[in-house]
């Protein structure tokens, strides 16, 4: 019996790499739509496709003899991104993926998501799958938007919709900023640092995101996290992490944010991504907590990385890299 092919967009990003490593030790064979920068894998079962998820040909050569399909590949927005590219990238291009899927005749495409869907949810309660849907950025609406273009695909295409909370881990260039700041001692929190996020290790994602693609029924949809902090909580244990022993000055958000605002015109104008920005507060100033009941009632077995653990690993291959 032939080896499972699954075919993955966003393969060279944070997570994607990730998911490659875990598909491909599970027996997969892999076929990876890289964009701009190639996986460093050497194995005979990953075939790396370069391309654009804009270009139909590329995902048509992609999913060509596939059974599964992961769609990672979304425009996150560090560098002053239009509306327009956030909907082209995150929505339309979704669609794209659908359709090639059902030409191509796919078992089950497994769609990426975001925490960002609910939006302004007041950020303290964890919020369910079917909770409702309030997203506020140009990302967050973007990614909303793709799962309700989805919605025209079912039933003839099975669609898994994934959305992870606050995903860290070894390589990822997003919470090393976060994790460097704590650690040169000129950090602060911004608002009262009692909003929550449900934070989740890479390595963890993978594993669920493969198991639920292989167990969960038709055309569901899941939250992906291991447990809820509040901000203040997750710095310190950072701080901790990093053996940074420091009480962090809370600064109210009416102060930073004027500075913010001031700081995105002036880097958007450069065409570089802002030190302080109103999507960079916005971690402070709205939590994402997420209910993962769910989740957890389909792969009760699977044992997750609690946030101490997972941030001292972290720290560690940081420092170990020269990161840090």
């Amino acid at each position: 019996m032939s080896a499972v092919k699954a075919a993955i967009t966003g393969a060279s990003g944070f997570i994607g790499q990730y998911l490659v490593e875990e598909l491909l030790q599970k027996g997969f064979n892999v076929k990876a739509l890289v964009h701009k920068t190639a996986l460093k894998i050497e194995d005979s079962r990953l075939e790396q496709i370069s391309g654009s998820i804009n270009s139909e040909d590329s995902l048509q050569l992609l999913a060509e003899g596939c059974d599964l399909f992961f769609h990672l590949a979304a425009l996150l927005g560090s560098k002053g991104q239009t509306k327009k590219e956030f909907f082209q990238i995150n929505a339309e291009a979704v669609k794209k993926v659908a359709a090639v899927c059902v030409e191509r005749k796919i078992k089950r495409l497994v769609y990426f998501s975001s925490a960002g869907v609910y939006g302004k949810c007041g950020g303290v309660v964890a919020r369910k799958e079917d909770d409702p849907k309030n997203p506020i950025d140009f990302y967050e609406k973007s990614k909303w938007q793709a799962e309700k273009l989805l919605q025209q695909f079912r039933p003839q295409l099975d669609i898994l919709i994934l959305r992870p909370g606050w995903v860290y881990g070894a390589k990822d260039q997003r919470t090393f900023k976060l994790i460097r700041q704590i650690n040169s001692g000129l950090f602060f929190i911004a608002g009262n640092g009692r909003q929550k996020h449900s934070p989740i290790l890479a390595e963890d994602i993978a594993r669920l995101t493969l198991q639920a693609a292989l167990k969960a029924p038709p055309n569901e949809t899941y939250n992906l996290a291991t447990e809820t902090l509040t901000i203040e909580e997750i710095v310190q244990t950072i701080a901790s992490a990093l053996k940074v022993k420091q009480k962090f000055l809370k600064v109210p958000l009416w102060i930073v944010e004027p500075a913010a605002l001031v700081s995105e015109a002036l880097f958007f104008l450069l065409k570089k991504e802002a030190p302080l920005s109103r999507a960079k507060l916005a971690f402070f100033k709205r939590g994402k907590p997420l209910n993962t009941e769910k989740i957890n009632a389909l792969l009760p077995a699977e044992k997750l990385t609690h946030f101490s653990q997972g941030m001292i690993d972290t720290v560690s291959w940081y420092q170990k890299a020269h990161w840090l």
